[in-house]
């Protein structure tokens, strides 16, 4: 069996399971057993349902397979010291560039990238023990319907609380907040914001990460009532009138 996962048995029952498959055996590599570990820390500190969706007031909301895959990510990484995730079978690097929402694919892992990222800059400028107590504590303030940047913003609330502790400095914080905002963290909420003149790429939510599936299939979709949705809702705010009126909005969808 060519992966490794958490889940829990018919009793409840944390488990972690590693495969013997053709790219070797899954429990000789320290980062994945400390990936997998990562989710069961998630699991207790969090309500996240298992299937890593939520069906809420605002459709389909999907973000909780990226934070549970980026998070456990990081948790491997601050345990090992590095950003790879898996040496022996080689998974994944936090040190990327990906951003939200751009580099989103509805694929868990994928769309983990832009956590994994965010928390591991984080830890490079406040420090590992010190992101480790944040992540941690942001964890355990998410709701059971979160987005990325609801994760962002609990992160630099703690954050800031660790300031009024006297153990982070003020503009160190102040870059994490920076951080964040260039990997489009603050973002990716609920409902992705609308600017005028600057065009977003999102990606609708296909299955395991396709970015593309046949015209036919597309037909039979269609046909049969089923449609694809976006991992957000959409939101425009209009300037302020003293700005100047605006006279005709155009939205266009390709």
């Amino acid at each position: 069996y060519d992966n490794a996962y958490f889940s829990q048995d018919m009793y409840g029952n944390d488990m972690l399971v590693f495969g013997q498959g053709t790219m070797g055996d899954f429990c000789y590599d320290t980062d994945i057993i400390a990936h997998e570990h990562g989710h069961a820390i998630i699991e207790a500190r969090t309500a996240f349902p298992q299937d890593f969706v939520v069906y809420d007031d605002y459709g389909w909301n999907n973000a909780i397979g990226g934070i549970h895959e980026g998070v456990a990510d990081f948790w491997a990484g601050s345990y090992q010291g590095d950003s790879l995730v898996g040496e022996y079978i080689p998974v994944r690097d936090m040190d990327n560039d990906n951003t939200c929402p751009a580099d989103l694919t509805g694929e868990s892992h994928d769309d983990g990238e832009i956590v994994g990222g965010a928390t591991w800059d984080m830890a490079q400028i406040v420090g590992m023990e010190a992101a480790e107590i944040i992540v941690y504590d942001a964890l355990g303030m998410l709701s059971d319907s979160p987005t990325y940047a609801e994760l962002a913003s609990m992160c630099i609330a703690v954050a800031w609380d660790l300031v009024d502790e006297g153990t982070l400095a003020a503009a160190d914080v102040e870059a994490v907040e920076v951080s964040m905002e260039d990997r489009g963290m603050l973002r990716c909420g609920r409902a992705l914001e609308l600017a005028l003149d600057e065009p977003v790429v999102v990606q609708v939510n296909l299955v395991m990460g396709m970015t593309e599936i046949p015209d036919s299939f597309c037909t039979l979709a269609r046909e049969g009532g089923f449609a694809f949705t976006m991992p957000f809702q959409l939101a425009f705010t209009t300037p302020p009138a003293a700005e100047g009126p605006v006279e005709e909005l155009v939205l266009g969808f390709t």
